[in-house]
């Protein structure tokens, strides 16, 4: 399914949906946000237009176009000129792959 940008709702949620259709035929059932179903509440849908991280030429380091998991998802938006070392405590790296994404999330929790 990768690259679609796939999280628990979302455009690359119905789409990964729409796949897995072709090969095994199911019913979808379908909640808004916000709705509360059995022990679980539905959560926001995740919406990203553009993300990227510049430096300060306006030179992309990192653009969520090239890969979707540059990006976690549910994460805050920001648009501002913040230190390295503050920008450091807000990507996530491998120490041990230095050229590895790590898939990180953070479904219910504003980061």
């Amino acid at each position: 399914m990768f690259p679609l940008n796939r999280s628990i709702l979302g455009e690359g949620y119905r789409k990964s949906l729409e796949i897995l259709c072709e090969y095994i035929p199911f019913n979808l059932l379908s909640y808004p946000t916000g709705k509360q179903v059995l022990n679980w509440k539905t959560p926001k849908e995740l919406v990203i237009y553009e993300a990227f991280i510049e430096d300060l030429d306006n030179n992309r380091i990192i653009d969520f176009k090239d890969n979707n998991l540059y990006v976690v998802n549910y994460s805050q938006p920001i648009d501002e000129v913040i230190p390295l070392d503050e920008l450091k405590k807000h990507i996530f790296v491998s120490p041990h792959l230095e050229d590895a994404v790590p898939y990180t999330t953070s479904y219910y929790k504003d980061k």
